[in-house]
């Protein structure tokens, strides 16, 4: 198995986990969870699957030349993580410091967007 394919396997598993997250958020979490906690939960969904989604696609157009993408993805996916994970951690736990995490996960995200587009613009025609 390839390294693109072992990275499309693990943006399965975490499609997969957004899912059964957001299924925990809707039907657990919304009777002990404040409203604005599980708003907040839930944002952590939205982000967790949009860019699952989007680093898929990546994986699909990029399959044969994951090198050009390599940066930009992983920048993506951690800041993914560090976004949609705090999100969950903090409206579950409502430890402050988890909040000035997840500005740093959207800045990585960003950043992965862009560094993406100027990949993109400046790839050479195949």
């Amino acid at each position: 198995m390839n390294k693109t394919n072992k990275l499309f396997a693990l943006c399965l598993i975490s499609l997969s986990l957004s899912v059964a997250l957001g299924a925990m958020g809707a039907h657990l979490l919304k009777q002990t969870l404040t409203p604005a906690a599980l708003q907040t939960f839930q944002t952590g969904i939205h982000y967790h699957q949009l860019l699952t989604v989007v680093l898929m696609i990546l994986l699909i157009k990029f399959s044969n030349e994951f090198h050009l993408i390599r940066g930009a993805f992983y920048s993506m996916g951690l800041g993914m993580i560090l976004f949609s994970g705090n999100c969950y951690l903090y409206a579950i736990t409502e430890v402050k410091f988890l909040v000035h995490l997840i500005p740093i996960g959207g800045v990585l995200m960003i950043c992965g967007g862009l560094w993406m587009a100027f990949k993109m613009i400046n790839k050479p025609p195949t």
